[in-house]
Formats: C-alpha cells, sequence, structure tokens
C-alpha cells in the first residue's frame, strides 16, 4: 500500500502581478494570477528585493484604481501619486509596502479588499489623481462615515439642501434614488423622463437621468452631482461613483471612510 503523496504547499508566482494586482470586477480574481484578494493578501514572504522590483515596473500593470494595504502604521514614509498609481516607500527599512490594484466597480471585491486588510495594522486608501510627492505620516483621523454593525458604510448626506441616508456602493457608477426619494427631494419627473434602461436581477427598470444641484458627505460637498432616479422602490438610497469618484481621496478602514474632498 502507498501513501498518498503528501499536498504541496502554496507558493507565490513569479510575475509581475504580485503585490500589483489587477482584478476583475466581476470574477473577483487577479488578471494576472487568478488569484483571490485573501490569497494575495498572505503572499507575506515576498523578499525585499522581489517587492522593489515590482514597483519599478508599475507601468506593465493594467489600469485601475489603486488600494494599498499598509503593514504598519508608523509609516515614517514618503510616497509617490500619480493616476491609477500607488507607491508607498519605507524610508526606515527601505522598502515598498504590500500594494494593490484593482478595478472599483464591484464593491463585492471592495469589500473583499477591506476584509482581506482587516489583519493588517494601518488603512486602506484608494486614490485616482494627478501625480504629486508628499510626506505620509501616521495620523488617526475619526471616519468621516462610519462602518454600521451590518457591515456596511452608511453616510448622513444632504441632497439638495435635505437629509438623506445613502449607502456607499463603489459597484454604482452614480448616484441612485428611488422616485420616492425624487419627490422628497422636490424633483418632479414626467413618464417620458423615464428613458434609460437598467438592467438589475430582477430584470429590466426604467430610469431618469438627472443633475443633482448639491450632494454633500461629512462637510465634502460636491455641486451637479449626475444620479439615476429608479421608477420603483429600493432598499437605500446608493452613493455612487459619480460622488465618490469625485473625490482627491477616500481611507477605507474597518471602522469606517475618510472621504477627501
Amino acid at each position: 500500500m502507498t501513501e498518498a503523496p503528501a499536498p504541496r504547499p502554496p507558493r507565490p508566482v513569479a510575475s509581475p502581478c504580485v503585490m500589483v494586482c489587477t482584478v476583475d470586477g466581476a470574477s473577483g480574481l487577479c488578471l494576472g494570477c487568478f488569484r483571490t484578494l485573501q490569497e494575495i493578501a498572505t503572499w507575506s514572504r515576498m523578499t525585499d528585493e522581489a517587492r522593489a522590483a515590482v514597483m519599478t515596473d508599475l507601468s506593465a500593470a493594467r489600469g485601475g484604481s489603486i488600494l494599498a494595504c499598509w503593514a504598519n502604521e508608523d509609516l515614517g514614509s514618503s510616497t509617490f501619486r500619480s493616476p491609477r498609481r500607488f507607491t508607498a516607500w519605507e524610508d526606515q527599512a527601505g522598502i515598498v509596502r504590500f500594494m494593490i490594484r484593482f478595478d472599483p466597480r464591484s464593491a463585492v471585491v471592495f469589500a473583499a479588499a477591506l476584509a482581506s486588510a482587516s489583519a493588517c495594522i494601518g488603512a486602506l486608501m484608494w486614490w485616482e489623481g494627478p501625480a504629486q510627492a508628499y510626506a505620509a505620516v501616521a495620523v488617526k483621523e475619526a471616519p468621516s462615515v462610519t462602518r454600521a454593525a451590518d457591515g456596511h458604510y452608511w453616510a448622513e448626506a444632504t441632497v439638495e439642501g435635505r437629509p438623506m441616508r445613502m449607502l456607499v456602493d463603489t459597484g454604482a457608477s452614480v448616484v441612485t434614488l428611488s422616485r420616492a426619494d425624487a419627490e422628497r427631494l422636490g424633483v418632479q419627473l414626467k413618464p417620458h423622463d423615464f428613458n434609460q434602461t437598467l438592467n438589475t436581477a430582477s430584470g429590466q427598470v426604467p430610469a431618469a437621468r438627472v443633475l443633482l444641484t448639491s450632494l454633500s458627505v461629512a462637510g465634502v460637498e460636491m455641486t451637479s452631482v449626475e444620479a439615476l432616479i429608479v421608477d420603483r422602490d429600493m432598499p437605500a438610497a446608493l452613493l455612487g461613483m459619480s460622488f465618490l469618484g469625485r473625490l482627491s481621496a477616500f481611507e477605507a478602514r474597518p471602522d469606517g471612510l475618510i472621504l477627501r474632498g
């Protein structure tokens, strides 16, 4: 009787996508190595030299916004931000910290990424903006949007001067409201305004595209915010990327979000 061979332990794959990953918004898998964010987050055995080599070839990675997870909180580091890239270099240790690149269209991917980093002492940061260099310091900030017991981020927003509780959803391309929400805000729509069609799990839904005069969350105000009004009830109004994408940055932490206008 022969013994079954012992299972081989998992090992990192030597490819440019390790530590700089483009994740498919539909499947949640890295397009380079076809691993999940949780699996990628365990690749702590990578050498400092390998991390530095990856950082020097960021142009090889595909487009997408950046989610960076720092392994420690006391950075003492300088960083460089550029459109669709984020590099964190720790001066004292001379190493590049852990980094993930992903497509923000999927709220599931965002939630998985946050869960992956919960074991890290530090923060997640989403960034997409003009290139600039700055000195990073570890500063404790109260979250602008707290994480509720249900695991979701609920924002106490002000829309058209009126209060509204909204679910933060990076998977929604635009702010999305129900027709009842719009009526409470004083937005009057006629049947012919619903000339858009949304494909949902329950079928196609007519929608109207509008421009909100003002939307603010935690003191960050945006004007002329694109929104969709759907002609049916919704469990919650969605704070989508037509607002979030105009922020200079936002940090996602296990206890909440910090918005930066």
